[in-house]
C-alpha cells in the first residue's frame, strides 16, 4: 500500500471513530435525577412541584408540576447558563397527562430586553396528550424580538409556560438541555 493511500485510510478511521462517539457534549442539563435540580426552580404560591419516576426520558426522574388556574401558569429556572452563544438549541420533554392540548410557550429575555412582548423571544408549541420533544433553535432565539438582535451572551431569564389554559393544569417536564 503506498504511503498516499496509507494516509487516507489512517484518516478515514480517524473521522470515523470521532462520529462514533456517542452523543455530543450537554452545555448545560436539568434531568431532575438528584433533589438539588428543585433548587434551581423558581416557587410560586400554589405551585406544586415533584420528582417522581413517571414518564422520564433522562435517567429515572422527571418532573411532575401541578398550577393553579391562571393565565401563564410555568416554571422559570435559578442559576441556568446566561450565555448560550455556543449552543445550537434547547431541548426539553413534556408529557401532557389531560385529555385536550395544551399550549407551551418558550420565553427568553436578554439583559436588553423590555416588559413588551415584541423585545424577547417567545415561541409556542402545541402539546397534545401524551409526550412531545421540544427543539427550539438558538439561532431562533437569536431573532426573537423584532427591532433587535437577542443577545445570546447575556441571558437574563428562561421560562416554559402554559398560555390561557383555563383550569387547574399538571404535566411533567425532563431532560432540559443547552446543547
Amino acid at each position: 500500500m503506498t504511503k498516499r493511500a496509507l494516509a487516507g485510510v489512517l484518516f478515514l478511521s480517524l473521522a470515523l471513530s470521532a462520529g462514533c462517539g456517542g452523543q455530543e457534549p450537554k452545555q448545560a442539563a436539568i434531568d431532575f435525577e438528584t433533589e438539588a435540580d428543585l433548587d434551581r426552580l423558581v416557587w410560586n404560591c400554589h405551585t406544586r412541584f415533584l420528582r417522581v419516576n413517571e414518564f422520564a426520558t433522562s435517567g429515572e426522574w422527571s418532573l411532575h408540576c401541578w398550577f393553579p388556574e391562571s393565565d401563564w401558569p410555568g416554571l422559570s429556572f435559578l442559576d441556568f447558563p446566561t450565555d448560550w452563544s455556543e449552543a445550537g438549541s434547547l431541548t426539553f420533554d413534556f408529557y401532557n397527562p389531560a385529555d385536550d392540548t395544551l399550549t407551551v410557550v418558550v420565553r427568553v429575555d436578554d439583559e436588553d430586553a423590555t416588559s413588551e412582548h415584541s423585545d424577547r423571544f417567545n415561541q409556542s408549541f402545541v402539546a397534545p396528550p401524551g409526550p412531545t420533544s421540544v427543539l427550539v433553535l438558538t439561532s431562533t432565539v437569536a431573532l426573537g424580538p423584532e427591532t433587535r438582535p437577542l443577545d445570546l451572551t447575556r441571558i437574563k431569564q428562561f421560562l416554559i409556560f402554559l398560555s390561557h389554559p383555563g383550569r387547574p393544569v399538571d404535566f411533567y417536564i425532563d431532560n432540559i438541555e443547552l446543547r
